[in-house]
């Protein structure tokens, strides 16, 4: 995931690595009767953990 900031006279920018979650995909695997966990864990990302807190450091423009 690629962060980039901006204000008026600072700008920053970071770069966070996602995590694959493996426990999501093969708790699928395993309900593989309900096709709807693949189209809705797909849709929103479920397979992925971000962080919920990211520092960006700032320079002056």
């Amino acid at each position: 995931m690629e962060i980039q900031r901006e204000n008026d006279v600072q700008v920053g920018e970071n770069y966070v690595e996602t995590a694959f979650r493996r426990a999501y995909l093969g708790m699928d695997f395993l309900l593989d009767l309900f096709i709807i966990f693949y189209i809705v864990d797909g849709i929103s990302n479920a397979f992925y953990h971000y962080p919920s807190f990211v520092t960006v450091p700032m320079k002056q423009k």
